[in-house]
């Protein structure tokens, strides 16, 4: 009798074998037959490293790596920890199936600019695991206006009358101005 467990998960599977024989006392033997699987979870990471490039501060990058139990038992994912907070994942806690597997997204979000480095710490019931971040802020537009505010006076009901307004950018990028709105 051979007993193979590739592809089952960690359990107790139990069935009969069955011998049929030309013993006229007994033409048919049952034996009761048990495997028990003992496996365990074994995490894979899609990625070891993230690199989540280039974001204009107070704006958003998103990168999404895979989390695999290639193990014939449950993955439990207790929590993803990381240091700063520019940095976050939008599921910390799963389980994780036999030979299935779960992404998880990771947000940069830089508040200042400059490089940035962190890393995931993956906790888990097989081994605890790590990913390396990485992602540069870069500075963003600042609009200024001169004057700050514009009052003017018509004197007359078909007339017009134009006041300038400078817009400056004081920022450390390209500061696009997509429309303008006029007082009536």
């Amino acid at each position: 009798v051979k007993f193979n467990g590739s592809g089952l998960s960690s359990g107790t599977y139990i069935s009969d074998l069955t011998i049929n024989s030309n013993d006229p006392l007994n033409p048919e033997l049952t034996v009761p037959c048990s495997l028990t699987i003992a496996g365990t979870s074994y995490i894979v990471l899609s990625d070891t490293c993230m690199d989540l490039d280039t974001v204009t501060q107070y704006l958003s990058g998103y990168q999404t790596f895979k989390l695999y139990n290639t193990g014939c038992d449950p993955l439990d994912i207790t929590d993803i920890n990381n240091s700063l907070s520019v940095f976050s994942v939008d599921d910390t806690a799963m389980v994780i199936q036999p030979e299935d597997s779960a992404s998880v997204t990771v947000t940069f979000t830089p508040n200042t600019s400059g490089s940035f480095s962190d890393t995931l710490i993956i906790l888990n019931d097989f081994a605890d695991t790590a990913i390396c971040l990485s992602g540069y802020g870069l500075s963003g537009p600042v609009i200024s206006v001169n004057p700050d505010s514009i009052g003017v006076t018509i004197s007359s009901c078909d007339d017009s009358v134009t006041q300038q307004i400078l817009v400056y950018n004081t920022g450390g990028s390209d500061l696009i101005i997509s429309s303008g709105t006029r007082a009536a």
